[in-house]
């Protein structure tokens, strides 16, 4: 939704942030994939080759620099979290760890937390009515 507003190095470092995410929790879901494919087309880039073993955390959340840029890595990763309807011990801890890194407290972390759970919500709902054959009445 507002990753056309990250600079072209930003696009890249969130890839590789949102595929870490994606896999924290060791289940890489049809849900998450589709969520990258969609923050692909919406940021105009192809998808990454994602290597866990190179990824450095503090590094690439690192690269975002501008309170906007901030905000909008930790909307998008919550929508990433979220649609898969769970947000698992290991997910949290992550977002706890960028959070802290950006200087976002609990309050405003909260905030995140839920504007990326009521999105995945009308995403997934969006999908459905796009996916529900029409149903005529007589």
């Amino acid at each position: 939704m507002f990753l056309m507003d990250l600079k072209s190095h930003e696009k890249f470092a969130f890839l590789h942030l949102a595929h870490y995410l994606a896999r924290t929790d060791g289940y890489f879901s049809q849900n998450e994939q589709e969520i990258i494919r969609e923050y692909c087309i919406e940021m105009g880039i192809d998808d990454i080759l994602f290597d866990a073993e190179d990824f450095d955390l503090m590094h690439t959340v690192g690269q975002f620099k501008s309170f906007q840029s901030q905000h909008i890595v930790m909307m998008e990763i919550m929508l990433l979290i979220y649609s898969d309807s769970e947000f698992n011990a290991k997910e949290h801890k992550t977002v706890n760890e960028i959070a802290a890194f950006f200087g976002i407290d609990n309050v405003v972390l909260e905030r995140f937390a839920k504007w990326g759970e009521g999105a995945s919500k009308l995403y997934n709902q969006g999908k459905r009515l796009i996916h529900t054959p029409r149903v005529v009445y007589t």
